[in-house]
């Protein structure tokens, strides 16, 4: 499965790791690319654009701090729609996410 995690930080870090062992093809975003350049180690790409990478997934992890949501998905909107969202994000209401993303 094509996974992309949009906030390659430490949980979306550990998340796009485990995925990519256990088989998936993976695209982590980071602003930092080179902050996340150790997941390369377990065939984790590693790019900066959230639009890229949600576009060529078929599943999105959103993995970006609460005050970031709002934005990012706003930035990766047209590529999500058909596509599985999951967030990551801590204290963001799944109804706060209906509102800013299809479907």
């Amino acid at each position: 499965m094509r996974i992309a995690v949009i906030g390659a930080g430490m949980i979306g870090g550990a998340v796009a790791r485990a995925l990519a062992e256990k088989g998936h093809e993976v695209i982590a975003t980071r602003r930092n690319v080179e902050k996340a350049k150790w997941l390369g180690e377990y065939g984790v790409k590693v790019i900066r654009n959230n639009l890229e990478a949600a576009d060529w997934a078929e599943v999105v992890f959103l993995a970006v701090k609460p005050n970031k949501v709002a934005k990012v998905l706003g930035e990766i909107r047209e590529a999500l729609n058909g596509k599985i969202l999951v967030s990551l994000a801590a204290e963001v209401p799944i109804k706060a996410l209906k509102g800013l993303a299809p479907g």
